[in-house]
């Protein structure tokens, strides 16, 4: 996804926070420092998930696929995004290991509002294997039960519940899901500033990390086109730049 940055380096920076975090662990815990040393090549790689281990393996090269995506060797699909009774979640039926955690806890959660049928309770959920499942069986089984269960409940109800149950349903958020998010609000992450275009207060993203001596603060909006034209031509006139 193209953004207003070049976004390598924000990924390689949070590898290397990630890896300062553990080696000041290990610091802790051996006295002995560590040597921290992220790849921003790397970086990039993960975020396109599996793609390109398909490609090293396989000689493939991963399509995107929407809101849902087939498993080989069969192509059996299920949803990745759901309507729920207020917007849209994002889950996914995970097989095997990935999966063994998320699906029973949300089976047992079916179970208790009746709506868990009879084949969910009877997966080996550690054994899955949805790439071998036709896709009719893993429709009538597996999408249509939790579709339902889903369209049940609000977006709140699913995410607050998931993290209590540990399932891995999270809400696809429109602006209004984003501001109203309860752990950016604690974070203080929204500030209210003065914007020269509006003549009014507008609320807008803060500082991208929380210190306790708020060395990091956002001290104004994004300029408008050509704002600091004067200040940044007199800068290098007296450069002797222009």
């Amino acid at each position: 996804m193209r953004i207003s940055l070049p976004q390598c380096w924000l990924h390689a920076g949070a590898d290397g926070a990630a890896g300062a975090a553990m080696a000041l662990f290990h610091r802790g815990r051996t006295g002995q420092g560590q040597r921290v040393v992220v790849s921003a090549l790397k970086a990039m790689e993960r975020v396109a998930y599996s793609s390109h281990i398909l490609w090293d393996a396989k000689g493939k090269v991963m399509r995107r696929q929407g809101s849902g995506l087939p498993i080989q060797p069969l192509g059996t699909t299920t949803p990745i995004v759901w309507p729920c009774a207020d917007g849209f979640v994002v889950f996914y039926i995970f097989g095997g290991q990935m999966g063994m955690l998320s699906n029973p806890a949300l089976t047992a959660w079916m179970e208790e509002e009746g709506l868990a049928p009879p084949y969910m309770k009877s997966i080996d959920w550690a054994n899955l294997d949805l790439g071998h499942t036709p896709q009719e069986e893993a429709d009538r089984g597996l999408v249509e039960p939790v579709a339902a269960f889903f369209a049940r409940h609000t977006q709140r109800e699913l995410w607050e519940q998931g993290v209590k149950r540990r399932v891995m349903v999270y809400p696809v958020n429109d602006a209004h899901g984003v501001l109203a998010d309860a752990q950016l609000a604690q974070r203080g992450f929204w500030v209210r500033l003065a914007h020269p275009a509006f003549a009014q207060e507008l609320t807008l993203p803060g500082a991208f990390i929380k210190t306790e001596e708020g060395l990091c603060r956002v001290g104004g909006p994004a300029p408008t086109l050509g704002q600091h034209n004067d200040r940044v031509f007199a800068a290098l006139g007296e450069a002797g730049v222009v």
